[in-house]
């Protein structure tokens, strides 16, 4: 079982003010800044109740490097709305963070933010007869090597099944692995219905070791599998890349 919170985040910016512009990550690093804002003023608090922290800027304070599971809190954009997601851990860490915000949190002089009415969900995963489809916006599949993998297939079909391949790898090796860990994931059927494009340029974005900037595909997927709402897959979805929603 897998319990998910979603709360919409509406930022209020003085005049002449702006969001910081990001493709590469998804332009929600603002947000995933602010929401740590938050929690270092709540810090002592937060550790009182429970609260794992790492998890709000997915990295391990102990181990100094990122964490290598599943991220429990996501910062997402779906077109202007923004909103952050929580999962099990995650879903109890945004609930003692927001749980006094009643009114219009102060980030910084030229930036507040109001925090909306949260959709809370318990998901119960089950293999099905049946197939669900479903949109993912923005999806980031490769790797330095799995990129450069892909580029050299010759045929469509062979792409496509090369996708496919990897889109099995983020759902069952990741997704499952670590929240769902009891799932058959070798009866999980799948495939990519539609896609945006099969022709990608290396680079979108200014790349270093410490990061990619693949341009990211937006895909219609069935699957033997319900997914649940609110959720990312892939590579970088603490920042909202490879958002899962129902097809229209």
């Amino acid at each position: 079982m897998i319990e998910i919170i979603t709360y919409p985040i509406t930022p209020y910016l003085s005049p002449g003010s702006r969001l910081q512009p990001d493709q590469r990550n998804n332009h929600t690093n603002w947000l995933r800044v602010a929401i740590n804002v938050m929690m270092n003023r709540h810090k002592a608090d937060l550790v009182k109740a429970g609260v794992n922290i790492d998890l709000f800027h997915n990295h391990d304070t102990t181990r100094l490097q990122n964490m290598s599971e599943y991220p429990r809190i996501q910062y997402q954009r779906r077109g202007n709305r923004y909103f952050v997601t929580g999962i099990n851990e995650g879903k109890y860490a945004l609930e003692k963070l927001f749980e006094d915000c009643r009114q219009m949190v102060y980030i910084h002089d030229t930036l507040a933010l109001r925090i909306g009415q949260a959709a809370a969900e318990t998901f119960v995963p089950r293999l099905a007869a049946e197939t669900f489809s479903y949109r993912l916006t923005d999806w980031l599949p490769f790797s330095d090597d799995s990129e450069k993998e892909f580029k050299t297939l010759p045929s469509l079909a062979g792409k496509m099944l090369y996708l496919e391949k990897r889109l099995r790898s983020h759902i069952t090796g990741d997704f499952c692995r670590y929240l769902i860990p009891e799932v058959d994931t070798t009866a999980v059927q799948l495939a990519i219905t539609d896609i945006d494009s099969l022709n990608r340029a290396a680079v979108m974005v200014e790349e270093n070791k410490h990061t990619q900037a693949y341009k990211p595909f937006t895909a219609e997927i069935s699957i033997n599998f319900p997914l649940p709402a609110n959720i990312c897959l892939g590579n970088k979805k603490v920042y909202g890349f490879g958002l899962v929603e129902p097809a229209q």
